[in-house]
């Protein structure tokens, strides 16, 4: 498992399998937070092998830093009715919390947060698929 520590120096590009192919696959790692985005396929919430790696990162900073609060935010695109889509997105946050606890972390330590189709990254339109907004962002934060 890789450690923030060999974070620091690696803050772009990452290939997540589980991404539409135009997504940014963005990694940011600072002295006092890490975060990344984790794509889902549309009418999905299962964790892609592919992304595991990802949140194995994840892990190693929740690791490395006793006492770090871990946000898991789910987004999605607009494609459902506004309940609908924080109902998905909430779905898809629980499942990489899931991942997260069953992987060691302390869920006292998790909040999960759905936010359905606000703050996109690309703009939404409604009824159309938006695969860069089907996300969960994971935030590692500690002092």
């Amino acid at each position: 498992m890789m450690r923030t520590s060999s974070l620091l120096p690696f803050a772009a590009l990452l290939t997540l399998g589980a991404a539409p192919a135009s997504a940014p696959r963005e990694l940011c790692a600072t002295a006092t937070h890490y975060c990344t985005p984790l794509f889902f396929y549309e009418d999905s919430v299962e964790i892609a092998p592919a992304a595991a790696p990802l949140l194995d990162l994840a892990i190693g900073a929740i690791e490395d830093n006793p006492g770090a609060s871990v946000v898991v935010a789910g987004y999605t695109d607009a494609v459902r009715s506004p309940p609908a889509t924080v109902a998905m997105s909430q779905r898809m946050a629980q499942s990489a919390r899931d991942y997260l606890v069953q992987h060691g972390v302390d869920p006292a330590t998790i909040t999960t947060e759905a936010y359905g189709s606000a703050n996109p990254r690309v703009p939404n339109t409604p009824g159309k698929a938006e695969p860069e907004n089907r996300r969960v962002e994971i935030w590692v934060m500690w002092k």
